[in-house]
């Protein structure tokens, strides 16, 4: 349900012509950066090399503010995957059109 919701938000964000829905995405996605089924989405949509390039940035910036500020959300035996996760994912985007997104992580 999160996953649905969090495509459509970022499919408006970067896709819709009017500047309301642009701001309503916005804020949707940014509330729910704060939430923790953040971390699996985020995981998710990284995933996903399907989806575009601007989304797995989010999930990237999302996956690392919550690294940063939100740690104690993970129950401490998630440590483990989310570093194998995080390694993966940083091996994985070392092409320069992944720059930004290795970057972020």
């Amino acid at each position: 349900m999160e996953m649905d919701q969090a495509l459509q938000a970022l499919q408006a964000l970067y896709n819709a012509s009017d500047p309301t829905t642009k701001k309503q995405a916005d804020d949707w996605l940014t509330k729910f950066q704060q939430t923790p089924a953040a971390w699996q989405v985020s995981d998710a949509i990284l995933s996903r090399p399907d989806l575009p390039v601007q989304f797995r940035f989010f999930a990237a910036q999302t996956m690392r503010t919550k690294v940063q500020f939100d740690f104690y959300e993970l129950p401490a035996e998630q440590y483990g995957n989310l570093r194998d996760s995080l390694l993966n994912y940083i091996d994985g985007f070392r092409a320069p059109e992944h720059a930004p997104i290795h970057t972020m992580l």
